[in-house]
């Protein structure tokens, strides 16, 4: 995709025979994930997307508008013809510029959860002039949810426990196929947009409630 944000890829079906690995990464390969029979790197799952945690499930995504796909090794037999790697779906996250222009003070659509000006700043602003305030942010994590949609939750004690509202992770499947990015921010004030911490849904214990 030319300008997103992110992508997330949707296995339909991915089984692959011992010594077969496939690497998602970014062209710059800072970025790299790795799936194969015997050992996975983290993953989601959206059971309402039919998806069973074995054969179908959602990477993590990668950041930016480019994910490279490539199958590495060799099999020591011939490959079953159950055996590949099928893709039929992906998330693709809005443009940083996209995102900023939907705001309480313009006519582009989407939820407006500011009153009066939108006086907001990046926190990166703030590391110099209020070094607490900046330090106080790193416990927020922005939700990713493999079907689409983004909340906002803290973390909120050891042991990965997190604090949310309930119409964003209500039950154990929720959480599973959700995405938790740390450090989401600009990397300085008025910079570009960092690559934020990822943290698979599956590893999180989060409390929710109504508000």
């Amino acid at each position: 995709s030319r300008d997103a944000s992110f992508i997330k890829l949707h296995f339909d079906h991915i089984s692959l025979p011992d010594g077969v690995v496939l690497e998602l990464f970014s062209p710059d390969r800072r970025q790299l994930l790795r799936y194969s029979s015997r050992s996975r790197d983290a993953y989601t799952v959206d059971a309402t997307m039919g998806q069973d945690g074995r054969t179908a499930f959602s990477a993590m995504s990668i950041h930016g508008p480019v994910v490279m796909l490539r199958l590495t090794g060799s099999s020591k037999r011939s490959w079953r013809p159950d055996e590949g790697v099928r893709i039929s779906r992906f998330l693709e996250g809005f443009p940083e510029r996209a995102v900023a222009m939907i705001s309480p003070g313009n006519a582009s659509p989407g939820t407006r959860s500011i009153i009066g000006k939108d006086d907001k700043q990046a926190v990166a602003c703030y590391a110099s002039s209020d070094p607490s305030a900046y330090d106080r942010t790193r416990p927020v994590a922005r939700l990713v949810k493999s079907s689409g949609g983004t909340c906002t939750a803290w973390r909120v004690g050891p042991d990965n426990r997190l604090l949310t509202n309930n119409h964003c992770i209500d039950s154990a499947s929720s959480t599973a196929s959700t995405e938790i990015w740390f450090d989401y921010q600009l990397s300085t004030c008025g910079g570009t947009a960092a690559t934020p911490v990822k943290v698979a849904g599956a590893v999180a214990k989060a409390a929710s409630g109504s508000a």
